[in-house]
């Protein structure tokens, strides 16, 4: 927990927790990718941190967090993954997660504006929300 906000003050973020050791396994939709992408992870042992999915007008794009704590030998399970996916999936190291929690916290967009405000004047670029 970094920050805690005063008892009863809502729409305002009241924790903040970061996750630092992740990669992230990127997938297209084309078929069963990401149920294929999943099995792939479960067979490791690579729990997700978090997923997301969007083919909303487009041809999909599959987003997986996941700790690198849950993952033993990295650099086979990049191997495997590019024989396996043929670069159909990606893997990315050096990312990290940012939740915030709070009563109202999404009443409106203030608190993620002011995320984002932070994010670029620190040159943090931000891949997804």
């Amino acid at each position: 927990m970094v920050h805690e906000a005063p008892p009863g003050a809502s729409g305002r973020v009241k924790g903040v927790t970061s996750e630092s050791e992740l990669v992230v396994l990127t997938a297209r939709r084309e078929g069963q990718e990401l149920a294929e992408l999943l099995e792939f992870l479960d067979s490791r042992g690579g729990k997700g941190g978090s997923l997301s999915f969007d083919a909303v007008g487009t041809a999909g794009q599959a987003f997986v967090a996941v700790p690198t704590s849950d993952l033993h030998g990295l650099e086979a399970l990049k191997s495997d993954l590019a024989a396996r996916f043929a670069g159909r999936a990606a893997l990315r190291e050096g990312l990290g997660t940012v939740t915030c929690v709070g009563a109202g916290i999404n009443s409106d967009w203030s608190c993620l504006r002011r995320a984002l405000s932070a994010c670029e004047a620190l040159r943090v670029p931000v891949h997804a929300i």
